[in-house]
Formats: C-alpha cells, sequence, structure tokens
C-alpha cells in the first residue's frame, strides 16, 4: 500500500504541472477515497476493487455522473502508471455508465427569486454572484481579489483551458464585494473559500433543494438562468457567449437556441 500511495503522491505532483488547483484538489480527494476503500477492505488496486468502490458510491445516493467522473479520474491515474511503471491499468475494464441524454436545468426567475430569499449571509452572495455573472463553480472557487477591478467595473475570469475573459459587474455584485475587506491581489475572495472547493456550491443547491422540495438543481442551473435572462432581455447571442466563456459561439447556439431574442419579436408582421 505504501508503494501504491507513493505513487499517487507522484501522480499528483505531475497533475499539479498540467491541471488547475481545483482539478489537482478534487483528483487528490477521489483517490484519497479509493485508496481508503482499498486498505479498509484488505484489497489491492483491481478492476474489481475499482468498480466495488465506484458502486458504494451510487450505494450511498451518488448519481450515475459522479460515477462517470470518478472513473474518469482512477482512468487517468492508472494510465500514468502504465506510462510510467509499465504495470497495466486494471481500470480500463471497468465500463463507464449511460447516463442518456438529459435537458439541462434551467432555473426559472421565480425559484431564482426562491433560492435567494430562503438562503442567508454567504451563502446568498455565493448564489447571487453566481447568477449576475454566470461563473462556472470551478471560476468562482478560485476567484482572487487581483481578479476584481478596483472600480469593481468587471473581473478577470479564468476559464476553461486557462483562458482569460471579462466579465462586468452590475450593482448586485458590487454590493456583495463591498461587504468584504479587500486584501492582496493574491488572496482569494473570501466567498470563494467559504467551503472547500467548487462541491460546496454545489452543496449548496443540494440543501437548499432538500429543504425547499424544489426540483434538483446544481449550479450549472443557475448560471443557465443567467445566460437565459440575458437572451430574454434582448442580449445577443454573441455577446452572452463571450460572457460565458464558451469556445464557440455554436456551443452557445446549441443550449439556448429554443429562446427568441426579444428583438425578433414581431418581425414577422410583414409578411401580412
Amino acid at each position: 500500500m505504501g508503494e501504491l500511495q507513493s505513487q499517487v503522491d507522484e501522480w499528483l505532483l505531475y497533475c499539479r504541472r498540467s491541471y488547475s488547483a481545483v482539478t489537482v484538489k478534487m483528483y487528490s480527494c477521489v483517490i484519497g477515497q479509493l485508496l481508503q476503500h482499498i486498505a479498509s477492505n484488505g484489497k489491492q488496486l483491481s478492476s474489481h476493487a475499482i468498480e466495488n468502490f465506484l458502486d458504494s458510491k451510487i450505494n450511498a445516493g451518488g448519481s450515475k455522473s459522479q460515477f462517470n467522473t470518478y472513473r474518469i479520474v482512477i482512468c487517468s491515474f492508472c494510465s500514468w502508471r502504465q506510462r510510467k511503471y509499465e504495470i497495466k491499468s486494471p481500470a480500463n475494464k471497468v465500463p463507464r455508465i449511460k447516463t442518456g441524454s438529459s435537458k439541462s436545468r434551467v432555473l426559472s426567475q421565480d425559484e431564482y427569486k426562491s433560492v435567494v430569499n430562503f438562503v442567508s449571509g454567504m451563502d446568498r452572495d455565493i448564489l447571487q454572484f453566481i447568477g449576475n455573472t454566470g461563473l462556472r463553480r470551478t471560476e468562482f472557487a478560485v476567484l482572487k481579489w487581483g481578479d476584481i477591478d478596483q472600480q469593481l467595473k468587471y473581473i478577470r475570469v479564468t476559464g476553461k483551458g486557462n483562458k482569460i475573459r471579462i466579465v462586468p459587474l452590475n450593482e448586485i455584485c458590487r454590493d456583495i464585494i463591498l461587504k468584504y475587506k479587500r486584501l492582496e491581489d493574491n488572496e482569494p475572495f473570501q466567498p470563494s473559500q467559504l467551503y472547500w472547493g467548487p462541491e460546496g456550491i454545489s452543496w449548496i443547491c443540494r440543501r437548499t433543494c432538500r429543504k425547499t422540495g424544489m426540483k434538483k438543481f446544481g449550479a450549472h442551473a443557475i448560471r443557465h438562468y443567467f445566460a437565459t435572462q440575458l437572451i430574454r432581455k434582448g442580449v445577443s447571442i454573441y455577446k452572452v457567449s463571450k460572457l460565458l466563456g464558451h469556445a464557440s459561439i455554436k456551443t452557445t447556439e446549441s443550449i439556448y437556441i429554443h429562446l427568441v431574442p426579444v428583438d425578433l419579436y414581431g418581425i414577422t408582421d410583414v409578411l401580412d
């Protein structure tokens, strides 16, 4: 077990050179849980042990998406281990679970208001900030004071692929920021560190659903709400795509094509 732990530590060091700090934290958490499961059951790292670990997550109430995400992390480690030490990967024999196609969850305006009215304190600041900037939960989790403009006009967001984009701040976001003492540029924005990593934001959403009886939603549903409201208020889908940090406008269109921009209403009346 000591040798396997040493290999994990070496792999995480490799990951730190290639991935964001948030991703490495998540990888470390998943692999740590796997090692603990193996040790407590007196097993070796094998296909059976991996599948047994993943099944335990499903039995504990985890989703199929979580199963597949954990599997990807474990496959990544095993593939690295195979390249480094020529130890055949046991994860390749573990199949992913088919989740089927599902429509993206979008909070309605009434639902968003209900959520904001239900939560309080820093939890409320977190969800409102995402609802008014459209940040991904991973993007919010790494937000630092140096990313926030001194005049509070915009934030500089590091998105997927380490791509930088500028997102303007509205009055709601400015009021939230002003609640907190501004620290050094390399210090985290306080609400982003309230919970450990981006999973904390998901925990707020799950708790809200459980206590209110609302249909299940996550941080991405709030991001969808942000984009939906902009499009319905006439903001061009091109600008929305830029704000969301999508690599291509086609990605934005594929998600929000069902929304008709306000400036198109009545345009077909000329055909009368």
